[in-house]
Formats: C-alpha cells, sequence, structure tokens
C-alpha cells in the first residue's frame, strides 16, 4: 500500500512538472498571439525599411535620375534653338587718305558694332538613331527601376533576418532563464544533499558549473538580441536606441509547389535586370550602325548686324534678315572607327546574353537549393515539436528522480543538455523556416508585392 501511494505521489509530481514545462512552451510557441499597440509588426518593421533605408532612397533618387532622363529631346527629336548677340564699343584715332587726295585725321573717334543671331537647328534624320536612344532611354529608366526592386528585395530579406533574429533569440533567451531556475532548485538539493551527507561535493560542483553555464548562455543570448534590435533600427533608419517590441511567434505563410515557383521565375527581378541589359546592348548596336547612314539637318536663321562709325567712308551700316536651308554629311571614312564601335557592341550584346544565361542558371540553382532547405526545416521543425515534448517530459522525470535520490547528477545533466538542444533546434528550425521562405519570395518575385 505504502509502495502505491508513493508510485501515486511521484507520478503526481512529474504531471505538474509536465504542466509547468508545457505552459513554458505553449508561452514560446503559440501561434495566437494577443496584438499590442506598442508591438512592432514584422509588415511595419518592412514598410519603414522601405520608406525611410538609406540605400533604398539613394536608388529611387537614381531612378528618378533615369526618369528625368527619358525624354525625346534627350534622344535628339527635338530641334536646338539658339540666341547669340554681341555689341562691342571702341575709340581709335582714326586717319584716312583717298586717292582724291582728301584725308581725314581725327582723334577719339568712336565706333559700335552690334550683332543679333536666333537661330534652329533641327536633325530629320540620323539613320534611325534617335529612334533607338529613346528605345534605350526607356530601358535604361526600367532597368533603374529593377535596380530599386532589388535593393528592397535585400533590405527587406535583412528587416526580416534581424526581426526574427529577435524573436528565436526571446525564445531562447526565456527557455534559458526557466532552465536557470530550474537549475537553482538542483543547485539548492545539491546543497542540502551535500550538507545532510545523502550528496557529495562532485554533484554540487556539477550543479553549480551548470548554474553558471547558462548564466553566461543568458548574457550572450540578451546581446545577441540588443544587436539585432540595433540592425533593425539601423535599416529602419530610426534612432539605433528606439525600443523595440517584436511579436513573439514565427508563422509561415508560403508554401508552393516546385511547378508553382518555375511559373513565378520569370518576374524574378533580378532575370528582369538581365533581360533589359541584353536588350540595352542590342539598341546600342543600333545606335552604333545608325552612324553608317546620312545625317541630314534643316535650319533657319534670324540675323541683325549694325555699326556705327563717327569718322570715316562708312558712318552706318546696318542689315537684317532670313536665311533657311538643309545640311546633309554623309560619313565616308573616320579612321575605321564606326567599324570598331560595332564591332565592340555586338561583343557587348553577347556577353549580355551570356550574363543572361548566367544569372538564369543561378536564379533555377538557387530556387531547388532553397526549396530543398526549406521543405528540410519545415520537416526538422516538426520533428523537434515532438522532441521539445519529450525532451520536457525527460527532464521532468530526471529532476523528480534526482529529488527522490533514485538517480545522479550525469542522468539529471544529461536531460538538461538533451531539452537545452531540443529547444535550440527547435528554434532554429523555425528560423531556418522562415528565412527560406522570404528567398522563395524573393526568388518568385513576389516578396515586395506581398509585404505591400
Amino acid at each position: 500500500m505504502l509502495y502505491l501511494l508513493y508510485i501515486h505521489s511521484f507520478q503526481k509530481r512529474i504531471e505538474m512538472k509536465k504542466n509547468k514545462f508545457a505552459l513554458l512552451l505553449l508561452h514560446l510557441f503559440s501561434g495566437a498571439v494577443c496584438a499590442q499597440e506598442n508591438k512592432l509588426t514584422i509588415e511595419n518593421a518592412v514598410k519603414n525599411a522601405l520608406e525611410k533605408n538609406y540605400d533604398v532612397l539613394i536608388y529611387s533618387n537614381l531612378s528618378q535620375i533615369e526618369d528625368n532622363n527619358n525624354t525625346i529631346g534627350n534622344a535628339g527629336m527635338l530641334p536646338n534653338i539658339d540666341v547669340n548677340g554681341s555689341y562691342t564699343n571702341s575709340t581709335n584715332d582714326l586717319k584716312q587718305e583717298y586717292n582724291t587726295g582728301a584725308e581725314v585725321n581725327r582723334d577719339a573717334s568712336g565706333s559700335s558694332n552690334t550683332n543679333l543671331d536666333a537661330g534652329l537647328v533641327w536633325t530629320v534624320f540620323d539613320g534611325m538613331k534617335m529612334f533607338h536612344t529613346k528605345k534605350k532611354l526607356d530601358g535604361l529608366f526600367y532597368q533603374s527601376e529593377q535596380q530599386l526592386k532589388i535593393q528592397m528585395e535585400i533590405t527587406i530579406k535583412d528587416v526580416v533576418k534581424a526581426y526574427y533574429s529577435i524573436i528565436i533569440n526571446q525564445q531562447l533567451l526565456k527557455a534559458t532563464q526557466q532552465e536557470i531556475k530550474l537549475l537553482e532548485e538542483r543547485l539548492q538539493l545539491a546543497d542540502r544533499k551535500l550538507n545532510n551527507g545523502s550528496g557529495s561535493k562532485l554533484d554540487q560542483l556539477q550543479a553549480k558549473l551548470e548554474y553558471n553555464r547558462q548564466k553566461s548562455i543568458e548574457l550572450a543570448t540578451i546581446s545577441l538580441i540588443e544587436e539585432s534590435k540595433l540592425t533593425l533600427n539601423r535599416l529602419m533608419a530610426r534612432a539605433l536606441d528606439s525600443p523595440v517590441v517584436t511579436e513573439d511567434t514565427i508563422i509561415i505563410s508560403f508554401r508552393p509547389s516546385l511547378e508553382e515557383l518555375k511559373k513565378m521565375l520569370p518576374e524574378n527581378n533580378n532575370l528582369r535586370y538581365y533581360e533589359m541589359n541584353q536588350r540595352l546592348a542590342e539598341l546600342s548596336l543600333k545606335e552604333n550602325q545608325s552612324l553608317r547612314y546620312p545625317r541630314i539637318n534643316l535650319g533657319t536663321h534670324y540675323i541683325f548686324n549694325r555699326s556705327t562709325n563717327e569718322a570715316g567712308f562708312t558712318l552706318l551700316n546696318q542689315s537684317q534678315g532670313y536665311n533657311y536651308g538643309a545640311t546633309i554629311s554623309f560619313p565616308i571614312f573616320h579612321g575605321f572607327n564606326i567599324n570598331r564601335q560595332i564591332k565592340n557592341a555586338k561583343l557587348d550584346v553577347l556577353n549580355a546574353k551570356l550574363q543572361l544565361s548566367s544569372w538564369n542558371d543561378i536564379v533555377n540553382a538557387d530556387l531547388l537549393n532553397t526549396f530543398r532547405n526549406f521543405n528540410n526545416s519545415i520537416e526538422i521543425m516538426k520533428t523537434e515539436e515532438d522532441n521539445i515534448l519529450l525532451a520536457q517530459e525527460v527532464l521532468a522525470i530526471a529532476q523528480e528522480r534526482y529529488r527522490i535520490g533514485i538517480s545522479n547528477a550525469i542522468e539529471l545533466q544529461d536531460a538538461f543538455r538533451s531539452f537545452e538542444e531540443s529547444m535550440t533546434r527547435l528554434v532554429n528550425s523555425r528560423f531556418d523556416a522562415k528565412t527560406n521562405e522570404t528567398e522563395l519570395r524573393r526568388l518568385s518575385g513576389r516578396l515586395i508585392s506581398d509585404f505591400r
């Protein structure tokens, strides 16, 4: 009868310890989280970064520059109109002798000269170069937008990494602090056993060593949390010491198949960038080929000239009027430079095609690797969710067995290490799954739109 009561009491204490651990795990990994106003969500963190991050703003300005450059005037389709004017006034000593025998001698004789030239020059044909240039300007603006999107993706990835690094380290910190509480109980128990003669100095020292080790882990984890918060504030261009309160769960919501991801690959921003890079190289080739064709300009000028002299044969000379016409120039020989430029442009086209093929292989390889890693991390996460329940039960049993004196410190130490390792693997698998999910969104071209 006493034995049955002992067994019942033992099982009851084990159940209480299991419930304590279950509450801890529920607190750490529960998917139902109450939102608080002061919490920074991942969506708001990304929004702040895309609005204020310095690198994003720089690339946004560069894109605006390309937009400003994308005009028909910059392509050479519009005429140039210039107005030039001059006025000069001079004073000279004048001496003139004519064949009639007359002479003119005058000191400090004044004269003035006024000129005005208003002209228009319009290139109406340049071998279609201006049209190729306009298409090139369109492409440069599109490419700058892709560069901006690529930088936005880099920023989002960095924000996600910093944000969820805070979460996993906070979860590890809570688990470590719970272990410290358990280790304090173990240390107190080891002290009591040593004092009443039922324990050993070795057990007490081992308990103290493990306690100190967990305290060191606690300090290191706190340091990692603060480092991630600083990184997140920097990415959002906030004051580096701004308080950061994140959510406390990691949710995986993007689970496409490999076939679906492959269909999304044409939306990849890196591939779009290099596709346009090839198109720009082809347009540059056409621009250089246009140099072989004649160039036709239309022009008209209004000219006004007026000169006055206080002495001399002509006291006033004034003329004004218009002229107009066309000029045509045909390249005959320019030191083989046109041929050289065309050859180099063809090589640029070839290199652009090679770059596109290379990036296509890179993106496809990254997709396959990331998809495999993502699925592996999901499976590891499921396994570790089961393991953590087993580890907490083993630890609860080992603690109770050690408390009543039917096991040694080594068994309890092993149980603590198993729980710690299981917790670390679980948290890391969640972080790996989230980072791989983010990378899949980037590769499929959905990262920016999903967060917006």
